[in-house]
C-alpha cells in the first residue's frame, strides 16, 4: 500500500466565508476588553472623585489617573473642583511621588508637584470646598515628615480682597523640607498684575526659611519691581525679615524688617529709598511699631530726608505717633535750605480729622547772603481731611526777632491759603531777594515784580520793617494774589 493511501484523503481547505465567524469572535473579544480596562480605570478615576465631592463638598472631575515612573508616581490629570463651566480649582497635572510602592499605598509621600493651576473665589451662591484643616498639632507635622511641595505655572484671582481686582501669578512655588525635619526652605517667583484701584505691575521673588514646629518664617528676603503706568517705578526693591511669627487670635509679630528701592517718577530723577523697622505687632485691634526709620536721597537734586518716628499705635478709631523726628537737606543751585523738626501726631478715622504738635522747627535758607534766614518756631496743626480745610499757628524767632504766625487753608476760599501774625523785625530786602533768587536770576529785573502769583494772602503786622535802607516802626505788610496783586 502507498503511503498516500495509507495518509487518507487530504482535508478540504476551509473556505473564506467559514473564517469570517472566528475573526468576528476574536475582534469583539478583544474590544470587550478593552472596553472592561477602560471602563475599570474610569471605575478606579470616578470612585476617587466622589470621595473627594464627599468630603469637601462641591463638585470634582478627574481626567485621568496613571503609575508610572521610579520611584513610584500617581499622576492626576486635569483635575477640577467646582462647576464644570468654571471651576473654583484647575489643576492640569498633579503627581505624588513616593520612595516605593508600599509608601505609596500606605499615604507616605515624599514629593508632591502641580503644574498649571488656576483659582477663582467662589461667587454669590456657590459652595466653596470645605477644606480640611491640618491635623496634629506642635512639631507632630515636622516629625511624620513633610513632603517636598511644588507648584508650577499657577494663577490667583485678587477679587476676595475687597476693591482690588487683578491676577497673581505664580512662575514656580518650592517647599523643600530640611533633613532634620523641623525646617524647610521656601521659595516663590511671579509676578502681580492690579487694575483697581490703581494699575501697576510688579515682578518678585521670594526666598524664607519655615519654623514647622512654630509655623513662622524666619531671613525672609524678597526683591523685585513695582511699576505704576505713567506715575513712576519702583526698581531694585528690597525687602528682608528677620522673623515674621503668627500666634493665636489673629496675632503676628515682625521683626528686624528693612526695605530699599531706587524710585522714579515718569519724568524725574530716581530717588533712593531706605525703610527700617526693628519691630511690628500687629493684632486683630490694633497695630504698634517701636520705631520707623526713613531715609531717601537724591543724586541730581542734591538732597537728603531722613526721619524717625517712635511710639506708633493705630486701632478702629486712630493712628498716633510720637517721637517724630525729621531733617531734610536740599542744596540746589539756587537755595540751599535745611529743615528740622520734631513733633507727633494723631489721626481720628471717623472724623477724618489729622493734629500735628511740633516740639521745635530749626528752617535755615542761605541763598548767596551773608547771613543766612533762619527760622526756629514751635506750633500744632489740624486738618480736616473731609472738608479740604486746614490751620495752624506757630511761635518762635525770624532771624533772632520774635515772631508769631496764624495760617490756614480752605478749598472753598478765594485764595484758599491765607497767613497772618506779628513780627519784631523783618528785612524785607533779604526776603525779596530770597524769593527773586529762588524765581531765577531775571526776577528782579527792572520791571519784574519781586513776588510771584501765588495763591494766597498774607497780613503781617511788623513791629520794624527794613527794606534796602528804609527803616518803618510799626508797619503792614499785605500781599495779595492776581488779579488784585500787591504788595504794601
Amino acid at each position: 500500500m502507498s503511503a498516500r493511501a495509507r495518509r487518507g484523503p487530504a482535508p478540504a481547505p476551509v473556505s473564506r466565508r467559514r473564517r469570517w465567524p472566528f475573526v468576528v469572535a476574536a475582534t469583539l473579544a478583544a474590544i470587550s476588553l478593552l472596553a472592561v480596562i477602560a471602563e475599570r480605570q474610569r471605575w478606579l478615576e470616578m470612585r476617587l472623585a466622589q470621595a473627594l465631592e464627599e468630603r469637601l463638598g462641591v463638585a470634582v472631575d478627574i481626567g485621568a489617573i496613571a503609575l508610572a515612573g521610579a520611584p513610584p508616581t500617581v499622576f492626576v490629570r486635569h483635575l477640577r473642583l467646582g462647576p464644570a463651566g468654571a471651576p473654583l480649582l484647575a489643576v492640569d497635572e498633579l503627581a505624588l511621588a513616593s520612595a516605593g510602592v508600599a509608601d505609596l499605598l500606605a499615604g507616605r509621600i515624599e514629593r508632591v508637584r502641580a503644574v498649571g493651576v488656576a483659582w477663582r473665589p467662589a461667587g454669590d451662591g456657590e459652595v466653596s470646598p470645605a477644606w480640611p484643616s491640618a491635623g496634629g498639632s506642635g512639631d507632630g507635622g515636622a516629625r511624620r515628615g513633610l513632603p517636598q511641595i511644588v507648584v508650577e505655572q499657577a494663577r490667583l484671582s485678587l477679587a476676595p480682597v475687597a476693591g482690588v481686582g487683578g491676577q497673581l501669578r505664580l512662575a514656580r512655588l518650592g517647599l523643600t523640607p530640611a533633613h532634620d525635619g523641623a525646617r524647610a526652605g521656601l521659595t516663590v517667583s511671579g509676578s502681580l498684575a492690579i487694575d483697581r484701584p490703581i494699575a501697576l505691575t510688579a515682578e518678585f521673588v521670594v526666598g524664607a526659611d519655615i519654623d514647622l514646629a512654630t509655623t513662622s518664617l524666619r531671613s525672609v528676603d524678597a526683591g523685585g519691581r513695582i511699576e505704576v503706568p505713567g506715575r513712576g517705578v519702583a526698581n531694585d526693591l528690597r525687602l528682608r525679615v528677620g522673623e515674621l511669627a503668627v500666634a493665636a487670635a489673629a496675632r503676628a509679630e515682625l521683626r528686624g524688617i528693612g526695605a530699599s528701592a531706587m524710585l522714579a517718577a515718569a519724568d524725574d530723577a530716581a530717588i533712593g529709598v531706605a525703610l527700617s523697622l526693628p519691630a511690628i505687632d500687629i493684632a486683630a485691634d490694633h497695630l504698634s511699631l517701636p520705631l520707623v526709620s526713613l531715609a531717601a536721597t537724591s543724586g541730581r537734586r542734591a538732597a537728603g530726608l531722613w526721619a524717625s518716628l517712635g511710639e506708633v499705635r493705630a486701632d478702629a478709631s486712630a493712628v498716633r505717633g510720637g517721637r517724630l523726628s525729621a531733617r531734610l537737606a536740599a542744596q540746589p543751585a539756587a537755595l540751599p535750605t535745611s529743615l528740622a523738626l520734631a513733633g507727633s501726631f494723631a489721626f481720628q478715622r471717623a472724623a477724618s480729622k489729622l493734629a500735628i504738635g511740633l516740639q521745635s522747627v530749626e528752617l535755615t535758607v542761605a541763598a548767596g547772603m551773608p547771613d543766612a534766614l533762619r527760622l526756629s518756631a514751635a506750633g500744632e496743626f489740624q486738618a480736616d481731611l473731609a472738608a479740604a480745610a486746614a490751620k495752624g499757628r506757630i511761635t518762635g524767632s525770624l532771624d533772632d526777632a520774635p515772631l508769631a504766625l496764624a495760617f490756614g487753608f480752605d478749598a472753598a476760599d478765594d485764595p484758599p491759603a491765607h497767613v497772618s501774625g506779628a513780627l519784631r523785625r523783618l528785612d524785607l530786602g533779604r526776603l525779596t531777594a530770597l524769593l527773586g533768587t529762588a524765581g531765577g536770576a531775571g526776577a528782579r529785573d527792572a520791571g519784574a515784580t519781586p513776588l510771584p502769583d501765588w495763591p494766597l494772602v498774607v497780613d503781617l503786622r511788623v513791629a520794624r520793617l527794613e527794606d534796602d535802607g528804609l527803616t518803618i516802626e510799626d508797619g503792614r505788610l499785605r500781599y495779595r494774589p492776581a488779579p488784585q496783586r500787591r504788595a504794601e
